[in-house]
């Protein structure tokens, strides 16, 4: 049932009902009904829950009773960006698009605000993209 696979990813990841409450939204209370399989859920807090734990609705709402690939998602989370990190993707990204914005400059042709948005964000999400593989790469083992 729905409160059972709540309540074992919930207990797999470590975390409190408060801290699950608080991380997606939603009081205490209701996590506690639903665990107890008292109480549904509604379809936003339903994904909520999916996009927290890493796993689709399908397999929440599914008869399916094992937890898939559970340490992999763990995994996963470990290797999201810190804000320090995401400081310093904005600052390379800011210093790449001052030095193609001077290469720009010297054409006739200027670009317009949008397209320096449009690159500044293809840049940040390269940058983005190639720290978290970086991150996965050259994390010791006995830290994965």
């Amino acid at each position: 049932m729905l409160g059972d696979k709540i309540k074992n990813l919930r207990k797999k990841f470590g975390l409190t009902q408060q801290e699950l409450s608080t991380a997606i939204g939603v009081s205490r209370s209701t996590i506690g009904m639903v665990e107890k399989n008292l109480q549904g859920t509604g379809n936003e807090t339903l994904m909520k829950l999916s996009d927290f734990f890493g796993v689709t609705i399908d397999y929440l709402l599914s008869d399916d009773e094992q937890i898939e690939n559970i340490e992999e998602l763990k995994k996963e989370r470990d290797y999201s960006l810190s804000i320090k990190d995401q400081e310093n993707i904005d600052d390379e990204a800011k210093k790449i698009i001052e030095e193609l914005s001077m290469s720009f400059s010297k054409n006739k042709d200027s670009l317009s605000e949008e397209d320096y948005f449009a690159i500044e964000n293809a840049i940040r999400t390269t940058l983005e993209a190639i720290k978290i593989k970086n991150k996965k790469k050259f994390t010791p083992k006995k830290y994965r």
